[in-house]
């Protein structure tokens, strides 16, 4: 879980850095095409578009739960205990 949180903030945070950069250009309609600006605001696009989201982490953390959940769950146990009090059940009533 812990690792998942932080590959997740690491990521957050760099898409909230480029999006404050983004910000402090103004509105992209107002940018003159070949201006500092203009170029600054497409290369960050780029910065944007090449961040990965953390898919690995997404399904490593989903792995991780779903095996624990495979074996902390007392279902079969349950399960077993159960038939073996109907048995019983239906011993007595014999």
């Amino acid at each position: 879980m812990s690792k998942y949180a932080t590959t997740l903030k690491d990521y957050m945070t760099k898409v909230g850095d480029l999006m404050d950069q983004l910000k402090a250009l103004g509105d992209p309609n107002n940018i003159e095409y070949g201006t500092d600006a203009y170029n600054q605001y497409h290369n960050l696009l780029d910065q944007y578009y090449d961040i990965e989201y953390p898919y690995d982490a997404s399904t490593e953390l989903n792995d991780a739960l779903t095996s624990l959940d495979e074996t902390a769950s007392p279902s079969k146990e349950l399960d077993d205990l159960d038939k073996l009090i109907q048995d019983k059940l239906d011993d007595i009533q014999q």
